[in-house]
């Protein structure tokens, strides 16, 4: 979503991309498509929506990825399809997600990863490379390897700094967190240096503000019965800062989730369980250069971002009465809940897509677009939330 209301969704189709405009109340508009050369098979898709109706999609398309950009209004160009180089290919390498994207103020910059695809259900390979692609919006890109880890490559993470500028984290070879930036063409400088996260036994995962911090959460054991969710922050693309704790938990943690925003807001909730100390559903929130210093209950399953202004939102939703919303101005407690919405359609719920549920789609000035998934047949249901 952007701060003038548009917002986006899409889908793979046989030969093409298709991208659905949201109105809104949610209802999904009549589609565009763009067009992929050749005969591969469509794969994941990924969006994402700039201001003044810039948008970019990506797909994973045969051996490889396609990507595209465009203002809407316009007719979509057909898309350009980055493929594996021969050797890569012949290592049965293959890419496993849609790429990130973001839109700089003349550039598009792409991130992928490369690995082994599974075998099996069961099995999975973490993957060992990272692609990028970058170049002038709505015109051809360029495409290089930017990492190669001997070992594995997690929860990679693409964002603009406030000027515009592209930045990239993740996590490698076990507890190696790296960061690299790139000027306003989009290309993204290769990066020898790596920072450890002391302590690491389970990975957060990045979250970014709009004043240029990039943080990183992760849990971290202190003994058999307890355990310390933890954040670093690396600002302006710099080192990542040594750790803070957020919160001392359990010994085992679920659900934890750490979000920045506006006014260098950070908010985190989490549960766990530990035989000595009560600490289901807890959150904080506070500054990301400081503590978090004030705490409250969350709700089950619940759903959170932070607006450009500092606001934070926090979504849940009940069986018997809808969906709710509580939010907090910057240094202010949170609101009693308000319901925006009413109880979704039979089969519909939070989570119910698991790791592959997408988070909401959200704009700087605070709307929302939030997906459920139904249970039995894997559709999605949209509702579109305004403050």
């Amino acid at each position: 979503m952007n701060n003038q209301g548009q917002a986006v969704a899409t889908e793979g189709a046989l030969h093409e991309i298709v991208v659905y405009p949201i109105g809104s109340a949610g209802r999904l508009g009549k589609p565009w498509q763009v067009e992929l050369p050749g005969d591969g098979g469509v794969g994941e898709t990924s969006v994402t929506l700039g201001s003044h109706g810039k948008i970019a999609v990506g797909a994973v398309y045969g051996n490889g990825v396609a990507i595209a950009s465009w203002t809407l209004g316009e007719t979509p160009p057909m898309a350009q399809v980055f493929p594996l180089s021969p050797s890569v290919e012949a290592a049965g390498l293959s890419p496993l997600k849609a790429p990130l994207l973001v839109i700089g103020p003349s550039a598009v910059t792409a991130l992928w990863t490369i690995g082994l695809p599974p075998q099996r259900e069961e099995t999975i390979y973490p993957p060992k490379e990272i692609e990028q692609a970058y170049g002038p919006f709505g015109s051809q890109l360029t495409s290089a390897q930017l990492f190669a880890a001997p070992q594995e490559v997690v929860d990679p993470y693409l964002s603009l700094e406030p000027n515009g500028d592209p930045v990239a984290s993740w996590l490698d070879d076990g507890d190696k967190i790296r960061t690299v930036t790139g000027p306003r063409s989009g290309a993204l400088q290769h990066s020898a240096t790596a920072q450890e996260a002391p302590g690491l036994f389970d990975v957060g995962g990045f979250t970014s503000d709009y004043e240029g911090d990039t943080v990183f959460s992760y849990f971290s054991r202190v003994s058999k019965t307890a355990g310390e969710l933890r954040y670093m922050t690396s600002h302006d693309g710099g080192p990542f800062t040594p750790p803070r704790d957020i919160a001392l938990t359990g010994d085992e943690l679920f659900d934890a989730s750490v979000f920045a925003g506006g006014d260098r807001t950070l908010l985190a909730f989490w549960q766990c369980e530990s035989p000595t100390r009560d600490c289901k559903e807890r959150g904080k929130i506070g500054k990301v250069s400081g503590a978090l210093s004030r705490s409250f209950t969350t709700y089950a399953t619940p759903e959170a971002f932070i607006s450009s202004s500092g606001r934070a939102v926090i979504i849940y939703h009940t069986e018997c009465c809808g969906l709710y919303a509580v939010t907090a101005e910057p240094g202010r407690q949170f609101t009693s809940p308000r319901r925006f919405a009413t109880r979704l359609p039979k089969g519909y719920a939070f989570g119910a897509g698991g790791d592959e549920e997408p988070p909401p789609s959200t704009s700087p000035n605070g709307h929302a677009i939030l997906y459920f998934t139904n249970e039995e047949n894997g559709r999605q249901y949209l509702v579109r939330y305004t403050p």
